[in-house]
């Protein structure tokens, strides 16, 4: 039909059977707060652009509705965000969870 397509972004699928376990891992979850709102619209156009980049940038005014919104949380250790999740669907039983992000300098 004449279409072209960019080649393949990898992408993978993981399935939590229980409650996740990190065994040594420092850090906790905390819910992201209107207050977040520069450093989330900060994560998610980075994402953006190593995921989609021909897809139309994140804008500010979304990242500012979505950061009290309840679906994203930061990984923090010592109270510092390191990484971020958004619950993107809820279901009875499962949620799907994208986008992920963390920072190449949290790493």
């Amino acid at each position: 039909m004449g279409a072209n397509f960019d080649p393949p972004i990898p992408q993978r699928i993981h399935v939590l059977e229980g409650p996740p376990r990190y065994p040594g891992a420092a850090g906790a979850t905390r819910l992201a707060t209107a207050a977040d709102a520069p450093l989330l619209f900060e994560w998610l156009t980075a994402s953006h652009q190593g995921a989609v980049p021909h897809d139309p940038v994140p804008r500010m005014e979304h990242a500012e509705k979505s950061a009290g919104s309840g679906r994203y949380l930061f990984w923090t250790v010592d109270g510092e965000p390191m990484s971020i999740a958004a619950i993107s669907q809820r279901l009875s039983r499962t949620a799907a969870i994208a986008p992920v992000y963390t920072p190449p300098t949290t790493l």
